[in-house]
């Protein structure tokens, strides 16, 4: 298993800064830059419906969401990313906090699938493809 703990953020995505998201205080970018994106819950129970959530901050270990509705610990979701064609990213909910109306979500790294190039890819270059789309 590749070593996942080396931080890969945009100038736009920076954890460290200080913002606002829905009136309450966050580690991350102001709320003009911070990075959409879609997410689809799996597993027993879950509808399967895509989500949209604020990408704060991305790392190689995992990364910090913002959504509209509370995500239940240790549940899994998948984000799409295009490396050498598209390939799935599946992640694990570790943490979901209250945020104002919405929810702070840490999510861990958990797989990766997609062809045999993408399987291969570095976790910095799908850190790079999340925060370039």
């Amino acid at each position: 298993m590749r070593e996942r703990n080396e931080q890969v953020q945009s100038p736009t995505v920076n954890a460290a800064a200080s913002a606002r998201v829905d009136g309450a205080a966050t580690t991350a970018a102001s709320p003009a830059s911070l990075r959409r994106i879609v997410l689809r819950p799996f597993g027993e129970g879950l509808d399967g419906d895509s989500r949209r959530a604020d990408l704060l901050g991305c790392t190689t270990a995992g990364m910090t969401l913002v959504v509209d509705q509370p995500m239940r610990l240790n549940s899994r979701f998948f984000v799409k990313v295009k490396l050498s064609s598209v390939a799935l990213v599946v992640y694990e909910v570790k943490q979901c906090e209250p945020l104002g109306r919405r929810f702070r979500v840490e999510a861990e790294w958990r797989d990766l699938t997609g062809s045999a190039t993408d399987r291969a890819a570095n976790a910095e270059a799908v850190v790079r493809a999340l925060l370039a789309a």
